[in-house]
């Protein structure tokens, strides 16, 4: 939970996946699709995400679809509403399932 709202990312029911971010605003109980300032906010539609909350950012790493698994790493800014995709490096090339620690 981030200033009273939840970002929920990814998941699926094993045959469709959403690759939206959705807020709950905890304190009217509402949900609202989220938007970034230049891009949609697309994260993997993927089961098995790493996520985490660091200060302002949510940052996601791998998943898989049951068909694919994913090495991609997308951060969004809460404060600046800046996505990021596809932030790779050659060594996530054969990893999965892998926890994100923030310090």
């Amino acid at each position: 939970m981030y200033k009273d709202h939840i970002y929920i990312i990814g998941g699926g029911d094993g045959t469709n996946w959403c690759s939206g971010m959705t807020l709950y605003n905890n304190a009217i109980s509402q949900f609202s699709t989220i938007k970034s300032n230049d891009n949609e906010v697309k994260f993997p539609g993927y089961y098995g995400t790493a996520a985490l909350l660091y200060k302002d950012k949510i940052v996601a790493f791998g998943g898989g679809n049951g068909k694919v698994l994913s090495n991609k790493i997308y951060m969004y800014n809460i404060n600046d509403c800046y996505y990021r995709s596809n932030l790779t490096h050659q060594s996530f090339g054969k990893l999965h399932d892998i926890s994100i620690i923030a310090c």
